[in-house]
């Protein structure tokens, strides 16, 4: 999935670490996310893990209005040579709303996958309940939610497309699973851990 959305995600993780290294900007963004209402703020992670990137996707889609009024403002610049290029994205613009609709289609088609990785992680995870949330991540209707018309109307044979990729991705994590784990333990498990 790194590949499919290399781009954004670079982009993605250089505006984590802007904020991440810049108290000013921080305090700056942190001023104008209250002045518009909203309450959640960037997230920096160390980790490249699936749903620490989806956290990072859904915080800078959160503060893009913010993001992008600092901008205008001048109050937040991204005036170095490693951040320079962040610039297009958040300024209003054709650059900024292609970024905006596809950082939109990706937080939509990671949600499914990234909660359930999530929910996985909790100390009192059985086989069944691995087994439940695989194959409710490898259902394409998980992941229909993302079909809703994005904003740029043709974009959507790319959201289909990366649709298309994104389940095989999950198809082929948990063919894996299923391929080097016990399946009749799995199987098992769901059939008697009734929900």
């Amino acid at each position: 999935i790194g590949q499919l959305f290399q781009q954004e995600l670079g982009i993605i993780s250089a505006i984590s670490n802007f904020f991440g290294q810049s108290n000013l900007g921080t305090a700056q963004l942190a001023f104008e996310r209250t002045r518009q209402g909203i309450t959640t703020g960037m997230k920096s992670a160390s980790e490249t893990r699936f749903g620490t990137t989806y956290i990072q996707a859904l915080a800078v889609k959160l503060c893009m209005p913010a993001l992008v009024a600092c901008v205008a403002a001048g109050t937040i610049t991204f005036a170095t040579k490693a951040n320079k290029r962040l610039t297009p994205y958040l300024t209003s613009g054709a650059t900024c709303y292609v970024f905006l609709a596809q950082l939109d289609c990706m937080v939509k088609l990671f949600e499914a996958g990234a909660n359930g990785i999530t929910a996985l992680e909790g100390q009192n995870t059985t086989c069944a309940d691995v087994f439940y949330v695989w194959v409710t991540i490898r259902d394409p209707k998980a992941t229909r939610v993302a079909l809703h018309k994005p904003a740029i109307a043709w974009h959507l044979d790319k959201l289909l497309g990366d649709r298309t990729k994104v389940i095989e991705v999950y198809n082929a994590r948990f063919d894996q699973m299923m391929t080097e784990s016990l399946v009749k333990g799995y199987t098992s498990t769901m059939h008697t851990h009734f929900v």
